[in-house]
């Protein structure tokens, strides 16, 4: 949809979209998965428009590699992890004294 090779998600031959959209089984696609369940209009689904900040927002995570969450959600991650995900103050720390 957002590269624009076709008008509906539907409409993609390699998409698992027209499957969903009409309820039709498929061997090759896993229906147990949390958000399978949740859809229950999958064409108002794949036909709403995204949220522009949204997607940015992901992108920019994607692209870093940190959360995309608030310092909340992060900080919450690191403890789970035990490891470092936030960005850390630009420059170069303070002398301890």
């Amino acid at each position: 949809m957002r590269a624009e090779l076709v008008e509906r998600a539907e409409d993609y031959p390699w998409s698992s979209a027209l499957s969903h959209v009409k309820g039709i089984t498929d061997s090759l696609l896993s229906n147990d998965l949390p958000l399978v369940k949740e859809i229950v209009d999958w064409k108002g689904y794949l036909s709403c428009n995204d949220d522009e900040i949204m997607i940015t927002q992901i992108r920019r995570c994607s692209s870093t590699g940190r959360p995309a969450g608030d310092k909340n959600f992060g900080i919450r991650l690191e403890g789970l992890l035990g490891r470092i995900l936030m960005a850390k103050p630009i420059g170069r720390p303070k002398k301890v004294q």
